[in-house]
């Protein structure tokens, strides 16, 4: 049985090119690549939320010391009733101004934060943020948190004010 030239195959034009595969492989990996980089970005953004919660959850239960006892709350019933971990696994950090002081007569320090200064603080908690390191400084008067990429959550001493600081 013989064959028409219409019907024959060429084994020349059977698979593909080096040019084409090297193509194909070229982009699957800036599929890749940025596929990892919004997944890596996406995860991150969560992290900060779930943190914000913590640190809200956290001045919560410091919010209700100060409701039933008017003190400022210890560094013992923080670290008893309060504590928590981030979601980069580091304990929160808690500030204040002097264990079970009344709040009419606690003293109150600075707050620095990339946004500026807010005075009249009477504690703040700390997470050490994507990097994992805490970098916030305390000195008689100021709490400064604009040196890393912490977030950190204070309270005044006039009213109980929460803002998260990124």
């Amino acid at each position: 049985m013989r064959t028409s030239a219409s019907q024959r195959i060429d084994l020349d034009e059977l698979g593909f090119t080096l040019v084409e595969l090297s193509l194909v492989i070229v982009v699957i990996g800036l599929l890749l690549g940025f596929g990892i980089t919004a997944w890596m970005s996406m995860k991150t953004s969560q992290q900060i939320s779930a943190t914000t919660t913590t640190l809200k959850t956290a001045a919560s239960c410091l919010s209700k010391y100060v409701i039933h006892s008017e003190q400022t709350p210890a560094q013992t019933y923080f670290s008893k009733r309060c504590v928590d971990v981030d979601p980069w696994g580091q304990d929160i950090i808690y500030y204040n101004n002097g264990d079970n002081q009344e709040i009419s007569s606690a003293t109150t320090k600075t707050v620095r934060d990339g946004d500026g200064d807010h005075p009249d603080a009477l504690w703040m908690i700390v997470s050490s943020g994507p990097n994992g390191t805490i970098e916030t400084t305390s000195s008689a008067t100021l709490w400064d948190c604009s040196l890393g990429d912490d977030l950190c959550q204070y309270t005044t001493k006039n009213a109980l004010v929460y803002e998260i600081n990124k």
